[in-house]
């Protein structure tokens, strides 16, 4: 089973919620210049190092979101 799920490093920005932790979004960048949001319940963020971390998602929705 090929799965298209992939781990990218990055930093977080700023999280929003809509009343609930699980819904919203995470603004995060690879380079701290072009930031962009993604939803929280389409990725899984890892905070290892303060606002840096591993960010899991598809590999279409980092090509979509410009992470890739």
């Amino acid at each position: 089973m090929r799965s298209d799920l992939i781990d990218i490093e990055v930093w977080l920005h700023h999280e929003s919620h809509a009343g609930n932790e699980n819904i919203g979004a995470y603004l995060v960048s690879t380079d701290h210049k072009h930031k962009t949001w993604v939803p929280k319940v389409a990725c899984q963020l890892e905070l290892t190092n303060g606002n840096r971390g591993t960010l899991t998602l598809t590999e279409n929705l980092a090509v979509e979101r410009g992470l890739v």
